[in-house]
């Protein structure tokens, strides 16, 4: 009865999900321009315009209108949030080029030197923004030009590997590093993306987008606390499970990572808020893919069935898992993890259609 009743609930909480939150492989999560959702990078190239916060005015844009789209949509990304991304930056950069009677030529325009010139006098100084120009006009620059001297990337054969998981040490830094915050909020912001990345492997939009109504305490299994997601259940790690619980105290309603307004007009609502986290230079960038890497090895590693994580984990790609295997240590001690494999130590009972004392069938 009250497994029932848990499922009802979370029924009703699925439902008060907006649909385009819920994760779709291979259809990335839309963006909206001039109130129109953009389900591809087409889409955005056709219908992008810039405001004024992007640097470019009406007459500049009337006149490298049809350039910008067209040098874009050489390079177009996967997501329509990154190719939102790439096109407001080129279109300030070639604003930039054109105040300075640069040629509107894409082989005049989209070089390396000129970039980097571009890179340095940029006012956001933030490494993470930096790093982001120079790679979002790199990529413009390669697809559009075949005489700027830009290196050309070796071929993709789709053999990456998966973000490394991070050490237990530099995981105590980053908590650290969290109680160092300089403001009550921004020690909210880090706890909550370290206890959803490392407790639950959430992706970028549901960890913005969770609501403290949607952890849930598990009507059977004591102590167990529940994320409920558009699309599946994620049993929360019991090593974070204490935050979270404070993270819901000190955020009833709403976002638990807090934050007013829907999000949907920003490009990275929750990148924009870690980078206003102070996070000390001996630590590497916290990244959500690390953090997720990090809690899919933990899981393997703690006994989850390969069925059981790709529920929880929202995927049904096997390259998925091929890639976090590398990163499981082998039980090599005495040969332990023969064990299991034999079903000596097995919770699923002996193997169907097989005797249980080992006599004749």
């Amino acid at each position: 009865m009250r497994l029932e009743r848990f499922r009802e609930d979370v029924a009703r909480l699925r439902a008060s999900v907006d649909a385009d939150l819920v994760y779709r492989p291979g259809q990335p999560a839309p963006v909206q321009i001039a109130g129109v959702q953009c389900y591809t990078g087409e889409q955005v190239v056709a219908l992008y315009k810039p405001g004024p916060q992007h640097d470019c005015t009406s007459q500049e844009w009337y006149e490298c209108r049809h350039k910008v789209r067209e040098w874009v949509g050489l390079s177009l990304p996967a997501s329509p949030s990154t190719t939102l991304r790439r096109i407001i930056l080129t279109t300030a950069f070639v604003s930039s080029c054109m105040r300075d009677d640069v040629p509107l030529n894409a082989e005049a325009m989209l070089t390396p030197e000129r970039v980097e010139q571009y890179v340095a006098l940029y006012p956001r100084r933030s490494l993470r923004s930096l790093s982001t120009l120079r790679s979002e006009l790199r990529s413009v620059g390669i697809a559009a030009t075949t005489r700027a001297a830009w290196p050309r990337p070796p071929a993709d054969y789709g053999g990456r590997n998966a973000a490394a998981p991070y050490s237990g040490a530099t995981i105590a830094a980053y908590w650290d590093a969290c109680l160092a915050q300089s403001t009550s909020h921004r020690r909210h912001v880090m706890a909550t993306i370290l206890s959803l990345g490392l407790g639950a492997g959430l992706r970028r939009a549901e960890m913005y987008e969770l609501r403290t109504s949607h952890v849930v305490h598990h009507p059977v299994h004591e102590g167990l606390l529940v994320v409920v997601l558009p699309d599946r259940l994620v049993p929360l790690r019991h090593e974070v499970a204490d935050m979270v619980l404070h993270l819901c105290d000190e955020q009833p309603t709403g976002r638990l990572i807090g934050g007013a307004g829907t999000g949907k007009s920003l490009t990275d609502p929750l990148g924009r808020m870690r980078e206003a986290l102070d996070v000390p230079a001996s630590l590497p960038l916290l990244n959500l893919s690390r953090l997720r890497t990090t809690w899919a090895v933990a899981c393997l590693s703690d006994g989850a069935n390969l069925a059981e994580f790709q529920r929880m984990a929202g995927t049904k790609s096997g390259r998925v898992l091929e890639k976090f295997a590398g990163f499981i240590s082998h039980r090599d001690t005495h040969d332990d993890w023969m064990l299991p494999a034999s079903g000596t130590r097995s919770a699923t009972g002996p193997m169907p259609g097989l005797p249980m004392d080992g006599g004749n069938a």
